[in-house]
């Protein structure tokens, strides 16, 4: 029977592949276009996430997107230029380290090829939705884990049935 991953362990690895995800699209940039990006931010933010506690990682993006903040419904519909404008509150438990790669991801999401048109396309742009949404539903479910194991109400500041709902969940 195969053993199921931790919701923590599955965001962190979500997390990491928008990091990799991240430096593939800084080498197309670096090839169709005049802006040249450096990937180091990229190697320490990866470090840095290797290092992080997975579920402290999880805790924080929940606070800094649903809890301070009501960012799910946003990203749910797919707001670009809402998500820009606050794209340093989703990496924001990296403190200053966060504020320099939403910059970078920033700078990726709207950067233009020689031709004008966005280095990340249409397809891009919708799996990157896919991935960040996944998140918000892997964050869903580690508060559903943490109330059935704990006998006071985990986050109970959000209604875990209707942002489930939200989200085409079960």
């Amino acid at each position: 029977m195969k053993e199921e991953i931790p919701a923590e362990e599955r965001f962190k690895r979500q997390i990491k592949s928008i990091i990799e995800l991240s430096s593939d699209y800084i080498e197309i940039l670096n090839e169709n276009t005049n802006d040249k990006f450096d990937t180091e931010i990229l190697e320490i933010v990866s470090v840095f996430f290797d290092s992080m506690d997975s579920r402290k990682l999880v805790i924080d993006f929940i606070t800094q997107t649903k809890i301070k903040k009501n960012y799910w419904d946003e990203i749910r519909d797919e707001n670009e230029n809402f998500f820009l404008e606050h794209t340093s509150a989703i990496f924001g438990g990296l403190g200053s380290l966060g504020e320099n790669y939403a910059k970078t991801f920033r700078n990726l999401f709207t950067a233009r090829n020689k031709d004008g048109d966005f280095v990340i396309d249409k397809k891009e742009r919708s799996f990157l939705w896919r991935t960040f949404k996944s998140l918000i539903k892997i964050s869903i479910n580690f508060i559903r884990k943490e109330r059935e194991e704990d006998t006071c109400e985990f986050m109970e500041e959000i209604d875990v049935q209707q942002e489930a709902l939200n989200f085409g969940m079960q």
